[in-house]
């Protein structure tokens, strides 16, 4: 605006017909942003904005158990399931399912390393797994060994 102001009160020869254009320039930026504001909801790298990055951590992280949807997360960060995926994506390095699954099992060592003596079928519930079956298939995929053999050493010490 200022540059506007300047070039009209500078009375030189381009005065009023560059005063003119910057004031379409400013004019159509504006439109833009008003037409088009979902624009900005994407960080400059195409990942999620950090704000809506740690909502949406911060809700998975509270609702593990109950098996947050990607519908869900992506309401969080008010995007559509699939540009939230993309971004979820490219800020994290996982797709939203697979750090959701990543967030389980680190949960699930935390409880076999606290030495509770709880089932593995227990472990697999508070983890927020529907099942033991499901709970030691992802545990060895990305632990390398089951939960009782992780859970074994725990109990040594």
């Amino acid at each position: 605006m200022s540059a506007v102001g300047t070039e009209l009160t500078a009375g030189g020869a381009g005065g009023p017909p560059a005063a003119e254009s910057l004031a379409n320039v400013l004019a159509v930026q504006l439109i833009r942003h008003v037409v088009a504001p979902g624009r900005a909801a994407r960080g400059r790298d195409g990942t999620l904005p950090r704000g809506r990055l740690r909502a949406v951590l911060e809700y998975i992280e509270e609702h593990l158990d109950a098996a947050p949807t990607l519908a869900e997360m992506a309401a969080v960060a008010h995007l559509n399931p699939y540009h939230f995926a993309r971004q979820f994506k490219a800020a994290t390095g996982l797709p939203p399912h697979q750090y959701v699954i990543m967030r389980r099992v680190k949960r699930a060592k935390y409880l076999l390393r606290a030495g509770t003596d709880l089932s593995l079928a227990e472990v697999a519930a508070r983890a927020g797994f529907y099942d033991q079956s499901q709970f030691s298939h992802h545990f060895k995929r990305l632990v390398g060994v089951t939960p009782s053999q992780f859970r074994t050493p725990a109990r040594i010490a």
